[in-house]
């Protein structure tokens, strides 16, 4: 009732009022209602920043629309919002200053993992190393901290095995895992899920 107020108002919307709407209706689950937003936004060409970006895609991710997640995340590295993370790079720092939240670092990873898997499919003899994820910071009074919702997603929802780390805020990516998960249906259900929005494709998408 506020939002309508304001533009009966001729009050003219920024990306501050649609950042403040957005975050309060991802807060309440209302995904549909976030995505309408942001095609209002569009429509008044009103650049989003950061902020409504991270809302959105935590917005799909909990609603687990991941091809729509997907879009954003790319739609937002474009823009140089959040930066690439590829396999060429042995370390994945999540945890800068002001750095993604846990629903963008895991659809950041997601889409840096279907990036790899192309490449293995056009090159199938090439090779990634090992990629260490630094998913917290080491505290001497409270130990490691490791945002487990990460983890969680990539064994979770996409089946990829994990290596163990000695240090408690890392996981770990072995390039052979990586190899071994491109040849199984698991990765074609990634795959059809997170580029199509629907596991019906996966026989499709090799």
């Amino acid at each position: 009732a506020f939002f309508e107020a304001m533009k009966r108002q001729g009050i003219d919307p920024d990306c501050f009022f649609y950042s403040a709407i957005i975050i309060v209706c991802e807060k309440g689950g209302q995904v549909g209602v976030v995505l309408e937003l942001y095609d209002e936004m569009k429509a008044l060409r009103i650049a989003p920043d950061v902020v409504v970006y991270s809302s959105l895609i935590k917005a799909c991710f909990e609603a687990k629309q991941y091809a729509e997640a997907l879009n954003l995340v790319r739609e937002a590295k474009a823009k140089r919002i959040y930066r690439n993370f590829d396999f060429s790079r042995g370390e994945w720092d999540l945890c800068q200053p002001h750095g993604p939240n846990e629903s963008t670092s895991c659809m950041l990873i997601a889409d840096a993992l279907l990036r790899a898997a192309e490449s293995l499919s056009l090159f199938p003899f090439g090779s990634f190393g090992d990629i260490s994820i630094i998913t917290g910071k080491t505290s001497t009074r409270t130990g490691g901290v490791l945002r487990q919702s990460i983890p969680n997603f990539l064994t979770n929802e996409l089946s990829l095995r994990l290596s163990t780390s000695q240090s408690p805020e890392r996981i770990v990516i072995s390039s052979q895992a990586l190899q071994d998960w491109v040849c199984t249906l698991d990765y074609r259900v990634f795959k059809s899920v997170f580029l199509y929005g629907t596991a019906d494709l996966w026989r499709y998408v090799l």
